[in-house]
């Protein structure tokens, strides 16, 4: 059986991305926090999303690699996946 992985979160913030850069594993499911006053649009590589103020926005990152990601002006962020290291 596998195991459900909890969702990571990134808030949205007049003064950016909190965390800026997120570290996860294969699989993990990002939440996008819109904590800001007004109407956000993410942009990542394979398209975009509008987060309205006070709303999320769930992504999966099936495979590793380094997503960035920004709103279209000042702020930017990365999505960093990386494969679990064993114990």
């Amino acid at each position: 059986m596998a195991s459900l992985k909890s969702p990571k979160q990134v808030s949205i913030t007049a003064l950016g991305f909190d965390p800026s850069v997120l570290h996860i594993t294969p699989g993990e499911v990002v939440h996008f926090v819109n904590n800001d006053t007004t109407t956000v649009v993410l942009i990542f590589a394979d398209g975009s999303v509008t987060i309205s103020a006070g709303s999320q926005y769930h992504k999966s990152f099936p495979s590793a690699g380094d997503f960035v990601y920004t709103d279209g002006s000042r702020r930017t962020g990365e999505i960093s996946v990386k494969d679990a290291t064993p114990p």
